[in-house]
């Protein structure tokens, strides 16, 4: 007689069979429990704008634009488990191993919080427009857009003091920023260009991409953009520079990577974009669950979209 361990497992491999005979896809998502291409989200309550995200590596941070708060979430179901108020209205965060940063884009702003108390540890006015972030593993790289033709300023992440601003005038209007493990990539929008910066703010290069980059990521060997007019993304493979184009939807903004896909949030469109980050390929393009989807982020097993247009975030 067959034991109780050997029929379980004889009954496990048989339903594993009858999904995998139902959604071919299956195997490629079977280690995050994805039966389906693109499963249908689940929505959680945030605040009213909450368009900018960044993963703790417990808890999913929220940005209130409207109300000027940051808010935490248990990535595991979503529930609030502290509001941060007193925040100048923040439009893009990003965490550091200890804090959360904020930045304001207009009033020039940089706010840094303690992840683990919710304590507000500094709030600055560094520059007329503050805009985007990177952490380099010591420093906290934010991009200047309103000064001149831009600058580039690095923050320590233990005391948020202020260690140099770097000035980059051949990247007109830099906003966002990405690290690769060893430079800092600034995409600048008003020139169509993103620029690869040393450890001291020098320019490496330049590479032209599409209309308005925006957003970045790096997968461990490129560097994607979002080429917010031209409804494409660029992959700029790092050791050659090489670009490739792809088409999205219209308006994308935030980027993710999930260790195999990279996740583009088509804000004019109400969809997000998935694409096999080793080829370029277009897995599909889904619905969103929350209108306006703008950034994406990533926690280890899902993906989180930010709204422009509601009281939720989605997560799937």
């Amino acid at each position: 007689m067959k034991s109780i361990a050997t029929r379980f497992v004889a009954v496990a491999l048989f339903l594993i069979a009858q999904l995998h005979a139902q959604n071919p896809a299956n195997p490629n998502q079977v280690a995050l429990l994805r039966w389906y291409a693109a499963n249908q989200a689940a929505t959680f309550a945030t605040c009213v704008n909450a368009p900018a995200l960044a993963f703790d590596g417990s808890h999913m941070w929220v940005a209130c634009t409207s109300s000027g708060e940051l808010m935490q979430l248990n990535a595991s179901d979503g529930e609030v488990m502290r509001t941060v108020t007193g925040i100048v209205p923040p439009v893009l965060i990003a965490y550091d191993g200890v804090n959360i940063w904020s930045v304001s884009g207009t009033s020039g702003n940089v706010t840094r919080v303690v992840a683990a108390t919710g304590r507000i540890a500094s709030s600055l006015t560094a520059a007329s427009a503050t805009e985007g972030l990177a952490f380099d593993g010591q420093y906290m790289w934010i991009s200047n857009g309103g000064i001149g033709n831009g600058t580039v300023s690095k923050y320590s992440a233990t005391s948020g003091a202020l260690i140099a601003t770097y000035s980059i005038s051949s990247c007109s209007g830099p906003t966002t920023m990405a690290y690769d493990g060893a430079h800092v990539w600034v995409s600048c929008d008003t020139s169509g260009t993103v620029v690869e910066l040393n450890s001291t703010g020098s320019i490496l290069a330049t590479v032209t991409v599409g209309s308005n980059p925006g957003y970045m990521a790096f997968d461990g060997t490129n560097i994607w953009v979002s080429n917010v007019s031209s409804a494409s993304i660029s992959r700029i493979t790092v050791s050659t520079l090489a670009v490739k184009t792809i088409a999205v939807g219209h308006g994308p903004q935030g980027i993710a990577y999930d260790t195999k896909y990279i996740w583009v949030a088509n804000v004019n469109d109400n969809t997000v974009t998935k694409i096999l980050a080793s080829s370029g390929a277009v897995v599909g393009t889904f619905a969103s669950q929350v209108p306006q989807p703008f950034q994406v982020a990533f926690d280890g097993g899902s993906i989180w979209v930010g709204s422009l247009g509601s009281f939720n975030v989605a997560k799937f």
